[in-house]
């Protein structure tokens, strides 16, 4: 017997808060659904940047500065749900997988790394 797939599912959507939200933590936000299914839902907001240096966090990612093309990368605060754990939403990468990396799409990954703190 072959599963149903979840038409009521959110799975890779992007929510976008309407003009009347109130709720501080989603006014004006984007968030990208990383996970939703009967177990639960899990999603990220992708527009509100805050004041960490993503230079700051490449030691925690155990990432050299030197292999870094672009270190003006905004880094963006997640959602209010555990803001002291810092997600990673990044392409595949060629030599390194962290093992808390889930694929979300082809050509998108979300980590947590397991010494990510921010």
């Amino acid at each position: 017997m072959t599963a149903k797939p979840n038409t009521n599912s959110l799975h890779h959507f992007m929510l976008i808060s309407m003009p009347q939200m109130e709720d501080e933590n989603f006014v004006r936000s984007l968030v990208y659904i990383c996970e939703h299914s009967e177990k639960g839902a899990m999603g990220l907001v992708i527009n509100r940047a805050n004041d960490i240096a993503f230079t700051d966090i490449l030691p925690q990612l155990d990432i050299s500065d030197a292999n870094v093309t672009d270190v003006e990368q905004p880094i963006f605060t997640g959602g209010p749900v555990q803001p002291e754990h810092g997600f990673v939403l990044h392409t595949p990468l060629r030599n390194k997988q962290w093992k808390s990396s889930i694929r979300a799409v082809s050509y998108t990954h979300l980590t947590l790394p397991t010494i990510c703190s921010v």
